[in-house]
């Protein structure tokens, strides 16, 4: 009897044993997969500096992401020692990245963080939460290495509170080239506020962030390669629509985030997204027949607005059907004697085949045929927005009041437009830039 018993206890314990060692093994396996997995290439756009990506930091050991957060205190404990870190280990291939994550007052606060700990990194806002979202960061006291290929090794605090400096040990060993373990742990401090959307989401309720936001190039007429303009559109593209809108692709708007407000900003708001992608993980509730919500507005742009100067295509563009993507660039000589300050810029492109264009002010010894390794200075970027069927649609960018830009006498300025060719051919000379300027210097 009891050595009957024994035996099974014995069998009991084995058994138990391997289910917890097997549940170790895999929680470490997950843990490793998910810290090993390729980081998005992300942008940044510091305050103390140019905007760059992750994939164009190619000389570097590694890459150190530090959330930051002033009215932190978790966060603020350890920002000495961590402007320590970085002066040591910068010297060593490390390139560091602050990444502020407060909301309020996030421009002022970020400033005097910065200042005040004198950190030589870059110095990131982020205000879309990109950064946030693409990390899966929780706290403001997380600190995150990446390999020079973007695969996550670390993520947690700088230190445990008393003696092991995790950062500063995975950095030492990444540098001396040894084989490391990828390590997470825990990095209690200040929760990261981001919009949580907890009742459920109906497609009315979503219908018209799409129609303001997506269906201007999502429809008929317009350069989407697919349409949004209605409830089946959208659920027929189910996942491609979760993607762009996790991977902040869509809807394309690449400026500054600490520069703005723009008119027109087609960048969704933080609920915005938070809306979207909820109701996506629902599988897309809607309540009733709701289309009538996607009707595209059209702007009513003021027709009366004058140019002072107008840029037409110097010559007609042949766009083959069905070819490639064409980017055609053209040089216009500017004869002013004396400089201009532009006051608004008005676009007027052909509706079928322009996807955008991109104006820049060059100097004389430009190479149309070389443009990416020339410094430019470009006026604007616009993609088009197009509203109604076989029109050209009128695009007016305005300049902060009292602001303007600088056309320098007897300049040049470079015109490259992209082209997206259709099923037919087109000729395209329809295509033209309007400008205003100002009276005297603003």
């Amino acid at each position: 009897m009891n050595k009957t018993f024994l035996g099974v206890f014995v069998s009991f314990f084995i058994l138990s044993s391997c289910i917890i060692i097997n549940r170790n093994y895999q929680n470490l396996y997950n843990e490793t997969f998910f810290l090993n997995k390729i980081t998005d290439d992300l942008s940044f756009f510091p305050i103390n500096g140019s905007r760059f990506r992750l994939s164009e930091l190619k000389n570097v050991k590694a890459v150190v992401i530090a959330m930051r957060d002033k009215n932190c205190l978790a966060s603020k404990k350890y920002s000495s020692y961590l402007s320590h870190l970085e002066k040591e280990y910068s010297k060593k291939g490390v390139k560091f990245i602050y990444n502020y994550v407060g909301q309020a007052k996030s421009e002022k606060r970020a400033e005097e963080d910065l200042k005040e700990f004198n950190f030589g990194g870059s110095y990131v806002i982020d205000k879309r939460q990109k950064v946030i979202h693409a990390l899966q960061a929780k706290t403001a006291r997380e600190i995150f290495i990446l390999t020079p290929d973007r695969k996550m090794i670390y993520r947690g605090p700088v230190d445990d509170k008393v003696k092991k400096r995790f950062v500063s040990y995975m950095l030492s060993n990444v540098i001396s080239g040894k084989k490391i373990m990828p390590k997470k742990f825990s990095a209690e401090g200040c929760k990261i506020s981001r919009p949580v959307i907890k009742d459920e989401v109906f497609f009315g309720d979503v219908a018209p962030i799409i129609r303001d936001k997506c269906a201007n190039c999502h429809n008929s007429s317009g350069i989407g390669p697919m349409n949004f303009t209605s409830y089946e559109d959208i659920v027929g593209r189910s996942a491609m629509f979760k993607y762009v809108i996790e991977k902040d692709l869509m809807p394309p708007w690449y400026l500054d985030p600490n520069t703005g407000p723009y008119k027109y900003d087609l960048s969704l708001t933080l609920k915005e997204k938070a809306l979207l992608l909820k109701w996506a993980r629902d599988d897309f509730p809607v309540k009733k027949k709701e289309d009538d919500l996607l009707k595209v507005k059209r702007r009513q742009e003021n027709s009366k607005v004058s140019s002072d100067y107008i840029i037409p295509l110097p010559e007609k563009v042949v766009v083959p059907a069905g070819g490639s993507t064409m980017y055609k660039r053209f040089i216009i000589q500017t004869n002013f004697e004396e400089d201009r300050w532009i006051k608004n810029i008005r676009y007027i492109m052909h509706p079928k085949v322009v996807h955008h264009y991109i104006i820049r002010i060059i100097q004389s010894s430009f190479n149309k045929n070389n443009a990416s390794h020339f410094n430019e200075r470009i006026i604007n970027y616009l993609p088009i927005i197009k509203w109604e069927k076989n029109i050209g649609y009128n695009n007016i960018q305005e300049i902060h009041k009292n602001t303007g830009i600088k056309l320098p006498r007897r300049s040049k300025l470079l015109l490259e437009v992209h082209y997206e060719p259709i099923a037919q051919e087109v000729i395209d000379n329809y295509t033209q830039v309007q400008m205003s300027f100002y009276e005297k210097k603003p």
